[in-house]
């Protein structure tokens, strides 16, 4: 029988300063219950989003705060977003970058998927 490789649980999401120098690093277990997260936090977002517009600015910014931060900590672990805000303290900045992150961890999801299947079928 052919050996199992075990895959990592892990997907590193570097940050890179102006130099492309590691400013820091942070983590996305693919655990199931991590996955079902993150793509439940997309619904999060739009839902988030309409109520954003018809809320007052003050009310608005604290809770586009408390929902990045939640978002963040659940996907990439406690603390994250308070790490993410000290390198760029900006939500809207912020709220990109999770876009990126949530891209991200799904192409290398589905990539990882479809090399499966080729391994399997094609070798």
């Amino acid at each position: 029988m052919k050996a199992i490789k075990l895959v990592t649980t892990k997907i590193e999401i570097p940050f890179l300063d102006k130099d492309g120098k590691e400013a820091l690093k942070l983590y996305f277990d693919r655990s199931d219950e991590n996955v079902e997260r993150l793509e439940a936090s997309f619904d999060g977002l739009k839902e988030r989003a309409e109520k954003q517009q018809n809320s007052k600015e003050e009310e608005s910014l604290a809770s586009t705060r408390e929902f990045l931060k939640d978002t963040t900590d659940s996907m990439l672990g406690e603390g994250s977003f308070d790490l993410i805000y000290e390198l760029t303290p900006s939500l809207h900045i912020i709220a990109v970058y999770l876009y990126q992150i949530a891209i991200g961890i799904k192409e290398e999801l589905e990539s990882e998927q479809l090399e499966a299947l080729e391994e399997k079928y094609l070798s």
